[in-house]
C-alpha cells in the first residue's frame, strides 16, 4: 500500500502466532534506490501476490463448491501421478469461508469425496491417493 502514496484502509488477521515487523516507508524507498537486487525481489514479491489474487478470483468464479475445493486442493499437488498429503493451513471453517462455502457444505464435500475414494480425511490432514483421478472428475484448470 505504501507505493500508492495515499492512505489505505486495510486490515489483517492471523490464524496462528505471528511476528509483526514494521519498516518505515522511507527505509524501503531508500533501499529500492540503492539496491537493484532488492528492487527486483520486491517486484517478484508483488508479482507473486498479483498472480495469487488472480488465482483466487478464478477460484471464486468456479461453478460449484466441490470444483472450488478440488481446484484449491490440487494447487498443492506437485505430481498428479503421485499420492500426496496436505495438512490444512487453517481450520476447516476458515478453509470453507475462503472457498465461499458454509462449514456444513464443506463437510459434505469432504464426506462425498471420501466416500468416492478420491481422498481420505483425518482431522486437518487430507490424503489424495490418486490426484489424476480427482483432477479428471472435478478440477478446473
Amino acid at each position: 500500500m505504501m507505493f500508492l502514496e495515499r492512505p489505505a484502509v486495510v486490515s489483517a488477521e492471523v490464524a496462528s502466532d505471528a511476528l509483526l515487523l514494521q519498516v518505515p516507508k522511507q527505509a524501503v524507498f531508500d533501499e529500492l534506490e540503492r539496491n537493484p537486487r532488492f528492487a527486483r525481489l520486491m517486484l517478484v514479491g508483488l508479482s507473486r501476490r498479483v498472480e495469487s489474487l488472480v488465482q483466487e478470483l478464478e477460484l471464486q468464479a468456479l461453478g460449484n463448491g466441490t470444483e472450488r475445493f478440488v481446484t484449491w486442493l490440487l494447487r498443492h499437488c506437485d505430481d498428479p501421478a503421485a499420492p500426496f498429503a496436505l495438512t490444512l493451513p487453517a481450520t476447516k471453517g476458515a478453509i470453507a469461508s475462503h472457498l465461499n462455502l458454509t462449514p456444513e457444505h464443506f463437510s459434505r464435500i469432504l464426506q462425498e469425496l471420501q466416500q468416492a475414494g478420491l481422498l481420505q480425511v483425518s482431522g486437518r490432514k487430507i490424503t489424495v491417493p490418486h490426484p489424476a483421478r480427482l483432477m479428471g472428475n472435478w478440477a478446473r484448470p
